[in-house]
């Protein structure tokens, strides 16, 4: 009973504080050395693709306000690239993580998603956790999941900037990806997401939280971040990689 007034108290309060946290994230530096990391890594010339690829790897850090009871898929290759540059400036991110999300945000890998996959295969958790992705953009745009009109940044950046071995979206693409358990419709097109209750907890080098997974990245692909207290985290759009936290190279 106490747990649960107090689990209350601590949702109330961030979701007063939650517009001051978005426009952190919205307005942060990152270190002046990741933009030269970013160019190099994904062979960008000129100065305005790094900054559309920097604004989607924010419009991700965004959604992951709203995505602490819940696992988020990546659906963008240039914008995990740029994830895992911006993880190994470990004093800043770390500050960064604290400031925006009180804890540490932590990065995880996964492979490709398939539609004809098992809900319960590799596979399938990723095509539902980046659909959670997908829905959570949608609430914020005022978009129809199943209707969209447009195909948001973080979903674009890949094909506009011909990213090799990128994930392309049409909106059919986009329509089609599922609305996982935990949205609930309240009008048409208009989804919230009701929080589970009383989920045991689980001991993991994933996920939100203190400690760290393992170094570095091994070249592209596609990951997501572990809600809280999540088992593992996993994500869609891509090939896997090496792990993903501060401190590894």
């Amino acid at each position: 009973m106490l747990q649960t007034l107090s689990d209350t108290v601590r949702s109330s309060i961030r979701a007063a504080r939650r517009p001051d946290l978005e426009n952190f994230i919205r307005h942060y530096a990152f270190p002046l050395g990741l933009r030269k990391k970013v160019a190099e890594r994904l062979q960008l010339t000129d100065r305005r693709s790094v900054e559309r690829v920097l604004v989607g790897l924010k419009e991700y850090l965004t959604l992951c306000l709203d995505g602490r009871d819940m696992v988020l898929g990546m659906p963008s290759k240039c914008v995990d690239v740029a994830w895992h540059e911006f993880i190994l400036y470990t004093r800043d991110y770390v500050y960064f993580c604290q400031r925006a999300y009180g804890t540490y945000l932590h990065h995880t890998p996964n492979d490709e998603p398939s539609n004809g996959d098992d809900f319960l295969s590799a596979g399938g958790r990723a095509w539902m956790d980046l659909g959670r992705t997908w829905v959570l953009s949608c609430m914020q745009s005022g978009q129809d999941p199943r209707r969209p009109t447009s195909i948001p940044l973080l979903f674009a950046l890949d094909a506009e900037l011909g990213i090799p071995h990128g994930t392309p979206y049409t909106l059919d693409d986009l329509a089609a990806l599922p609305v996982p358990p935990g949205f609930i419709e309240t009008e048409p097109g208009r989804y919230v997401y009701i929080a589970r209750k009383n989920r045991k907890k689980q001991k993991s080098n994933y996920g939100w939280g203190a400690g760290c997974s393992g170094g570095g990245c091994g070249g592209g692909g596609s990951h997501g971040h572990g809600g809280s207290d999540s088992g593992s985290g996993h994500c869609g759009g891509g090939s896997g990689c090496g792990g993903g936290c501060g401190g590894g190279s």
